[in-house]
């Protein structure tokens, strides 16, 4: 339908004078259906007590201030829900769309013959079966039940709120880490004002104001594009921000700067918010429509920052490696899937810098939602340019990120190069773009598209001292060796890039300022598309897995004493386990100034008198070797002095013995502060000072009152006060169990006889196994190889072993 078109124009008119208050009414709710209908303009609210005015194809229409609205949708094009009988044994297989479909396997049949991306394949009678009941290879929010009852107070939400709020805020990085950038949507053409202060009443704020631009017309409302960049921000400072929207200031938000030396960043590959749409859900006869997927992943997106925001307490920024969104030409759905992007509150606290990818590439939506700091302006092709290739520094690292769906070597050489001289003295440097040059995923890897960017990247790369890039677009994790540019190793009779050598990388291992650059390929982080892997060998691959589930990396940077260090870990949403990493990379901080410290001796004669103590402490009957030493001391002695006295026993809190660091004496100055705690000097060398609370080193503060575990990791035990996290101190905390006896005579030497009975009890950790029918082996897995329950793990091939019940 053409609604420009229509020659009812002045009835139009009649009708939309005519109208009563209670038929004004125009919405979008979850049974609106006009909103699909698209021609020149991008969807039409509903208006079902109007009255029509024209009836089509699609339904009848009404008029409501001037603007067209549907009122009822044409009955044959209402889409009724097939009915599911809970007798019926019905699998993924049966209602796959674009490719055949296959038969259920027997119920009894749970032998895995092949995985893909829509779910778990057997194979009986001759030919490929879906396995029932089998776990899906997707993030498939229905199938879950222990997230049930949030899904579904999700589910209301976004279809009566969420989708169609196109005025989300995007916070981007600004040129360094004193300046913050904003880009929103508003129906308002005002010039956008933010307002900062360090109050969060907003008293004593500053106003900074951008640029505001007509978009388009979205369900009837016009929309700008509004870009701001705060200045000013210290590190480890705490401000409130607020942004004028549509004539009215929002509440305040809180953003706070972190450690400039210690310090985490978050990566994410590929959210890809709506590509779940072609998955057979879980208990449905059918795939999943645009909105349902669109819904699903904008879920899993919030649970996967949800979660990533739980385990790093406290990152500075987030990198996305490309495809934020799915859909490339319906620019509505587009809008939802970013007004999805966008839901999480974490990402109004912390910036967020998202590389363009492929489905990214196919309209300006993209460039509009972000603002980006030292944008390269005028690419080589200009034709169409759905994002900027920009650059910036965060503390001590320089990230550029690199729009290569179009972008050419001459543009390479640009941005590089500038980013290079701008922030010369940067310690680390990243890359972040979508295409996986140095990946193994099946779908995209070895593409043309891709390869081509080798040649010149990998030169660039080596040449500017590039320690990291982090792509996505293959929707499977890659972790490679170091790889190096070698011109003298080019084949110009091969096909493919050979000007590159490669060096061995172990999980685990620190490598003190190797020679390469690390390429990690990040998996689809909202689990909406998981594909494989290539079979074939790759020289340049050090590691791929995929988990079939939604994933993210933190990029843990420190600095402490005369060492820069780079950790990099993969996670996997749900449980946190660590599929791959740390990777640890070191350099020489070339900006550290050791400490000195001052040493003085004194010589003190003594006459001593007799002094009988005993001392009897026994908590264990573990028998344990008894040691006796006898040891002469002569009546004069000499005592060394330096800022504190000699501990007598290392305490149990003591957090630096596993850095290789002993614990300071009570009292110790402290001379520097970084991410693991508090240090101090004594006799000449580091030492970790126990803090009353173990838990201010990591910037939160002890339970006073609540014992009520929240939450908890290797940091410890967390609880909630007063709507803050706070650390809970356990009383029983593991110590050693010394019975000393000492007798002391005033003879010119004195004899001390000690016998200590030492017992050390390891508490048992708590063991993950898989539940029936889950993977628990298999080359490349991960996860838990014991099965809970009455269950074993049944090898059924290399590559895939299952939990069953025993006996079969």
């Amino acid at each position: 339908m053409n609604i420009k078109e229509l020659t009812l124009l002045s009835l139009f008119a009649v009708y939309a004078k005519a109208k009563s208050n209670t038929s004004d009414i125009l919405y979008t709710g979850f049974d609106c259906w006009s909103y699909h209908v698209q021609d020149s303009v991008i969807g039409y609210k509903c208006c079902p007590n109007a009255e029509v005015v024209t009836v089509d194809d699609n339904g009848t229409w009404g008029s409501v201030g001037g603007e067209w609205c549907g009122i009822t949708q044409n009955p044959d094009k209402v889409f009724h829900e097939p009915e599911v009988d809970p007798n019926e044994i019905i699998c993924f297989t049966q209602y796959l769309e674009d490719q055949d479909t296959y038969p259920c396997c027997s119920p009894d049949n749970k032998v895995v013959k092949y995985i893909d991306q829509h779910g778990l394949w057997g194979f009986e009678n001759g030919d490929w079966c879906g396995i029932v009941d089998g776990k899906p290879t997707w993030n498939d929010r229905e199938y879950y039940d222990d997230t049930r009852e949030e899904w579904n107070e999700f589910k209301e939400k976004w279809d009566k709120e969420y989708k169609f709020n196109f005025e989300r805020l995007s916070v981007n990085p600004g040129e360094d880490e004193s300046k913050l950038n904003f880009a929103w949507y508003s129906r308002s053409d005002e010039n956008p004002v933010v307002r900062l202060s360090q109050n969060e009443d907003m008293s004593d704020y500053k106003e900074f104001t951008g640029s505001n631009s007509y978009i388009k017309k979205y369900l009837g409302d016009k929309y700008y594009s509004n870009m701001v960049t705060v200045e000013g921000l210290k590190p480890k400072s705490t401000y409130y921000y607020q942004r004028l929207l549509n004539d009215e200031w929002e509440n305040p938000i809180k953003y706070t700067t972190r450690d400039p030396d210690n310090f985490k960043f978050i990566f994410v590959g590929d959210p890809q918010i709506g590509g779940s749409h072609s998955h057979v859900a879980h208990g449905m006869k059918r795939v999943l429509g645009y909105d349902e997927g669109i819904r699903n992943d904008a879920f899993n997106w919030n649970r996967t920052i949800s979660k990533a925001f739980d385990l790093t307490k406290e990152p500075s920024l987030v990198l996305s490696a490309g495809d934020q969104a799915d859909t490339e030409q319906d620019l509505l759905r587009r809008e939802m899937e970013y007004s999805a992007l966008f839901l999480p509150d974490q990402l109004k606290t912390v910036p967020m810098a998202a590389a363009v990818g492929n489905h990214d590439a196919w309209s300006f939506s993209h460039k509009l939602h972000f603002n980006v700091p030292h944008p390269h302006l005028e690419p080589d092709d200009d034709s169409f340019i759905p994002g900027y290739s920009h650059f910036f520094k965060f503390n001590n690292v320089l990230v550029v990120v690199l729009e290569t769906n179009y972008i050419t070597e001459n543009d390479s050489e640009i941005v590089i190069n500038k980013a290079v001289e701008t922030y010369p003295e940067t310690e680390w440097r990243i890359a972040l773009f979508h295409h996986d040059m140095y990946g193994n995923g099946e779908a995209h890897s070895q593409n043309e598209d891709t390869t081509r960017l080798r040649p010149y990247l990998t030169r660039l790369f080596t040449n500017n001292n590039f320690d990291l890039v982090i792509n996505g677009h293959d929707h499977i994790y890659t972790a490679s060796k170091f790889v190096t540019y070698d011109p003298s190793k080019i084949d110009e009779s091969s096909e493919i890039f050979t000007g590159y050598n490669v060096t061995v990388v172990e999980k685990e291992k620190v490598y003190e300022d190797p020679k390469g650059t690390l390429y990690i390929t990040a998996n689809c982080s909202s689990g909406s598309k998981l594909y494989r892997g290539v079979k074939k060998e790759l020289d340049y691959l050090h590691y791929s897995n995929q988990t079939y589930t939604a994933t993210f990396g933190v990029l843990g940077f420190e600095k402490s004493k005369g060492k820069l260090r780079l950790n990099i870990t993969s996670y996997e949403v749900e449980n946190f386990n660590i599929f791959d990493g740390p990777y640890i990379i070191e350099k020489e901080d070339k900006n550290y100034v050791p400490p000195t410290t001052t040493t003085t001796t004194t010589t003190t004669t003594t006459t001593t008198t007799t002094t009988t103590t005993t001392t009897t402490t026994t908590t264990t009957t573990t028998p344990i070797p008894i040691t006796t030493t006898t040891t002469t001391i002569p009546i004069t002695t000499t005592t060394t002095t330096t800022t504190s006295s000699t501990p007598t026993e290392t305490p149990s809190e003591c957090w630096s013995l596993e850095k290789g660091y002993p614990c300071c004496p009570k009292g110790t100055p402290v001379y520097e502060t970084d991410q693991d705690g508090e240090w101090g000097i004594y006799e000449g060398g580091w030492c970790g000072i126990i803090p009353e609370c173990p838990f201010e080193q990591f910037g939160y503060p002890c339970c006073k009152e609540t014992k009520v575990v929240i939450y908890e990791d290797d940091m410890g035990k967390w609880g909630v006060e007063n709507d803050n996290w706070c650390g809970i101190v356990e009383k029983n905390l593991p110590t050693t169990t010394t019975t000393t006896t000492t007798t002391t005579t005033t003879t010119r030497k004195t004899t001390t006889t000690t016998t200590t009975t030492t017992t050390t009890t390891k508490t048992p950790e708590p063991t993950i196994c898989s539940d029936l029918w889950g993977q628990c082996g298999g080359v490349g897995f991960n996860g838990p190889t014991c099965c809970n329950g009455d269950n074993y793990c049944k090898t059924y091939s290399d590559y895939y072993s299952q939990c069953v019940p025993i006996g079969q």
